[in-house]
């Protein structure tokens, strides 16, 4: 968990314009970086659903590894961009090559891709991140808002349990599956589903590559978690525990987009696609015209990290095809007043 406590940062308020558009409600916004170390100043505008420019970028090229990273987290009460990456809240916003090339960048105006066709919901602080150690050289808070609701239905809804039922949608033609979480989670909680190592011959937690969903700060979030063992991500255990893909040397995020409806009072609904191949090491590829071990839990949030499942709310024995017509759903249930107790096993 990176501590970002020791920086003695003055709080500074950035001025954002939002632009009336029919795209993202961030499009058009912008604001001027707030610089922390190395000179890094600018002003960033977020162009399009995909896309950001930083203008009049100024830094002076030091550091080790730096990238631009976002978190669904705003400033803290001193102005100072959040950066959790053991729970998923913080990651690597730009899949581009290290910002330490060598030399300085004087001025000039650059775009960048967000990473894995992600967009700008649930992303509230952007920063000029240098990774290894874990500190902010420049970073800009963005104005909360709510991305637009899809009410189009998925094409499949299958119940897995009284208080989860997972919606789907094939898109052979882009090699991606869009799911949906209807859920009933409180604030405390978080929901899980994937893909069960299918070499187990069951649906084992250990070994799954699962997407969580929840919410931090009532902000929702969706990260995608290799499940290495049943004990929480901490920095001594990144290589054995449930951690999401983005900690682990070389993984990337498979959540593209995130849209959520619903509040954690009332029934929740949490959409995103992902890809059917893997695209690294800790991916379980989704064939659709084969049956899948699944595995599903709902656990508690420890303040702002995922905590190991509860036991006795998943099934070994459940196999799902995705390219079946699927619709046994019912209404979900609220979540209870308890958790379940946490497994050890």
């Amino acid at each position: 968990m990176v501590n970002l406590a020791y920086f003695l940062l003055a709080t500074v308020l950035v001025a954002l314009t939002l632009a009336q558009t029919a795209d993202h409600p961030l499009v058009g916004t912008s604001g001027n970086l707030v610089e922390r170390f190395h000179d890094a100043t600018g002003t960033v505008v977020i162009i399009n659903d995909e896309q950001f420019r930083v203008d009049n970028f100024a830094f002076d090229g030091q550091g080790v590894r730096v990238h631009w990273y976002a978190s669904t987290q705003p400033f803290d009460i001193n102005g100072n961009f959040q950066c959790n990456i053991a729970s998923g809240d913080c990651f690597s916003l730009v899949s581009s090559e290290n910002l330490v090339t060598g030399s300085s960048y004087n001025s000039e105006s650059y775009t960048y891709t967000l990473d894995g066709g992600r967009n700008w919901n649930g992303i509230r602080s952007i920063s000029l991140w240098c990774v290894p150690v874990g500190i902010d050289f420049s970073s800009i808070e963005l104005p909360e808002v709510a991305a637009a609701p899809t009410e189009a239905p998925l094409a499949n809804c299958k119940s897995m349990s009284d208080f989860f039922n997972l919606r789907w949608e094939l898109d052979l033609a882009s090699n991606s599956i869009t799911f949906e979480y209807e859920t009933a989670i409180r604030l405390d909680q978080w929901m899980g589903f994937g893909i069960a190592d299918q070499s187990l011959g069951f649906s084992g937690m250990v070994g799954a590559d699962v997407i969580i969903v929840g919410r931090v700060n009532e902000l929702p979030f969706a990260t995608d978690y290799f499940l290495g063992a049943r004990r929480p991500c901490e920095s001594s255990t990144v290589t054995d525990a449930v951690c999401p893909d983005t900690v682990r040397m070389g993984g990337t995020s498979d959540v593209i987009g995130l849209e959520v409806r619903g509040t954690a009072e009332t029934t929740s609904f949490f959409r995103f696609k992902r890809p059917l191949n893997k695209t690294d090491d800790f991916d379980r590829s989704i064939d659709p015209d084969a049956e899948l071990f699944v595995v599903w839990a709902r656990g508690p949030l420890d303040g702002d990290l995922v905590r190991k499942h509860p036991a006795g709310e998943t099934s070994s024995t459940t196999k799902i095809r995705f390219s079946d017509s699927v619709n046994d759903c019912v209404a979900v249930t609220q979540a209870p007043g308890t958790l379940a107790p946490i497994s050890t096993v």
